[in-house]
């Protein structure tokens, strides 16, 4: 299956829920690059509209599970840009919202798989921000709690099915970070044992569905 052109230095990517739309965060210039999935093949066609415009360093990108959102996470910026996905050809359009600040040097974003949250991990900050997600306008807002503390350079925030426990990938530790969430303000606590050792330098973490 032939390959097919991205922006400068792509980064993230996130598939729709619906398997229809592919969407590449490229951190060199600064934009999104927007595909069709092909059904049958899973090859990729660029969309009529093949870019759109992010935010200085526009590292990781997340669509909500409702597939009427995205979220962009641009490191240069600190800040998370918001989209609306036309669900007819998938493109993309910038939301009319603030986009909210993040801490230093944000690596990742995560959408929670009920879609009413959003976490980031900074890696210099040395935490996770948080946010809570409108179903209705897509927008993110930070929680009463904006930020909890993590292990040395978290790179990697993974939630779990039922919404409950979030785990963090702390790469110049070693190990895992485990967190509860709560279910009303989407607030991270740390578990009674918070951590678990990993790997060498672990970059990502994802969990089972």
């Amino acid at each position: 299956m032939p390959a097919v052109a991205t922006g400068r230095s792509p980064y993230g990517i996130a598939v729709d829920p619906t398997g229809r739309f592919a969407y590449v965060a490229n951190i060199g210039d600064g934009t999104v690059s927007a595909f069709h999935i092909d059904a049958a093949s899973g090859a990729l066609r660029p969309m009529a509209k093949p870019t759109v415009a992010a935010g200085s360093g526009s590292r990781d990108i997340a669509v909500a599970p409702s597939g009427r959102f995205a979220y962009v996470l641009n490191q240069g910026d600190q800040n998370i840009l918001a989209y609306a996905i036309d669900p007819v050809p998938g493109a993309l359009a910038p939301l009319a919202t603030t986009p909210p600040s993040t801490g230093s040097a944000p690596f990742s974003i995560t959408v929670d798989p009920e879609g009413r949250f959003a976490h980031v991990a900074n890696l210099d900050s040395r935490n996770v921000s948080a946010y809570t997600l409108n179903a209705s306008t897509g927008a993110l807002a930070p929680t009463v709690t904006p930020t909890i503390s993590t292990g040395n350079r978290p790179v990697s925030v993974a939630i779990e099915a039922s919404g409950k426990f979030a785990y963090v990938a702390d790469n110049t530790d070693d190990n895992v970070s485990i967190y509860t969430i709560d279910a009303a303000s989407g607030v991270l606590g740390p578990q009674a044992a918070p951590t678990v050792a990993a790997g060498q330098l672990p970059n990502r973490i994802l969990l089972s569905r």
